[in-house]
């Protein structure tokens, strides 16, 4: 069984959540002082949720693949 990174739900949220994380960061870094920590509460407010949605989605996949279901991220050879 091989792995595409690119058909699994995880790597795109991941991928999501960084250009997020960084599209609040460079606002807040070029915009009023205020602004930047507001944004900054708000990028820590969102990480734990995040974190949590793919500690979920890899807990699934595992149970799926444990189970004998197919997996859209893996490929069989």
């Amino acid at each position: 069984m091989s792995y595409d990174f690119l058909r699994d739900i995880k790597f795109w949220t991941a991928v999501c959540d960084t250009l997020f994380s960084l599209g609040l960061y460079l606002i807040g870094k070029f915009a009023a002082p205020d602004l930047a920590e507001i944004l900054n509460a708000v990028i820590v407010a969102i990480q734990p949720i995040v974190l949590a949605i793919l500690a979920g989605m890899f807990q699934s996949q595992n149970a799926a693949l444990a189970a004998g279901y197919k997996v859209s991220a893996f490929r069989e050879k």
